[in-house]
């Protein structure tokens, strides 16, 4: 018995052209070596029957074909078919013991390879299944799944398909804040991760926040007020294989700061005597900049310098004014500082 492609060889003169015959149709041809050697193979696959072949030889000299060599017969049988199961990913919940399974011919010993790590099974009933670990396997988004039998006749016939190997959650990448930066008290953390991984900010005091990433994007912020002073947080992930938590991201230090503090000393009262040049004043913060609003009148000044609002254009007949105060840091701005202010009309003269 033969597969489709049965090796002929034998020999013959030297240089001597000899072809295989089926009948009065030729199955190959070769041409013996200086010692007499020859082999040849079909070019096609030949039907699955019997056969009994002949071979004859034509010299160097040109002489007529010899007679026929004395006749060989064989039988040309199917190779096994064996076809794959359907294939799990191979995550670090499977890669000690991995399935794979599938249909197979007689009782022939099934051969199945995943990547660089191998095993046998029985054929039984048509099909197979093996478990075997393949942790050593590298991860990869191809790794080659085999299976193949060989029969009788040295014919193998087999499967293969490609399944993704991935074990470990990779870390997650923290893009803000950047190191010694400044912060409110509810710092925005973002960065990048695998597509659909949940993401986990710590620091030494336990969990900060945690979010899924949408792409390979994520962000959150804590849901309590961080203490003020240093801080240093660094970031773990879980991808959507539920591998085991990455390792940490690379950690980030940052400065967490207080908000900045603005208190409003009273306002005067707002006539046509100082619409045109209304002082405000009060305490403020640091060197970030005070935004004052009188009604709809504002101005913006360095905390430290005077404050002086033109309110002229606001429009009289109105009993009250409102006057705020507020300064934003690199984190948050302050809760505005307002009072109220009488204001008077031009007409009714400055106030008693």
């Amino acid at each position: 018995m033969t597969g489709p492609r049965p090796a002929f060889a034998g020999a013959a003169e030297p240089g001597a052209t000899v072809t295989v015959w089926d009948g009065a149709t030729p199955v190959c041809s070769a041409l013996a070596d200086g010692a007499g050697d020859w082999s040849c193979a079909p070019s096609l696959d030949l039907p699955i029957a019997t056969y009994l072949v002949t071979a004859t030889a034509v010299d160097l000299l040109g002489n007529p074909e010899s007679l026929p060599s004395a006749a060989v017969s064989f039988e040309v049988v199917a190779p096994p078919v064996v076809t794959l199961g359907a294939l799990a990913t191979i995550t670090s919940a499977n890669a000690g013991a991995y399935t794979v399974a599938g249909t197979c011919s007689d009782a022939w010993t099934v051969n199945v390879a995943v990547g660089t790590a191998s095993t046998t099974t029985a054929c039984a009933s048509d099909a197979f299944s093996v478990s075997f670990g393949v942790a050593a396997v590298t991860d990869a988004s191809s790794v080659t799944v085999s299976a193949s039998q060989t029969n009788a006749a040295g014919v193998t016939g087999g499967d293969t398909a490609n399944v993704l190997k991935d074990t470990v959650s990779a870390p997650p990448v923290i893009s803000a804040p950047l190191a010694s930066a400044e912060t409110g008290r509810r710092p925005a953390f973002s960065g990048s991760a695998e597509a659909g991984a949940l993401v986990t900010v710590s620091d030494a005091g336990g969990v900060l926040c945690s979010t899924t990433a949408t792409g390979v994007a994520w962000s959150c912020s804590p849901s309590a007020d961080l203490p003020v002073g240093a801080d240093t947080v660094w970031a773990t992930a879980v991808d959507t294989l539920s591998n085991p938590a990455s390792v940490a991201s690379d950690s980030v230090t940052f400065t967490v700061v207080a908000p900045p503090v603005v208190t409003l000393t009273a306002p005067a009262v707002i006539f046509s005597g100082n619409a045109g040049n209304y002082a405000v004043s009060g305490t403020c913060s640091g060197s970030y900049t005070v935004n004052i609003s009188v009604g709809s009148a504002s101005t913006a000044v360095a905390c430290g310098a005077s404050i002086v609002n033109d309110i002229s254009g606001l429009g009289y007949d109105r009993n009250l004014g409102d006057v705020a105060a507020h300064q934003r840091d690199i984190g948050r701005a302050d809760p505005p500082q307002r009072r109220s202010a009488i204001l008077r009309s031009h007409r009714k003269g400055p106030a008693r």
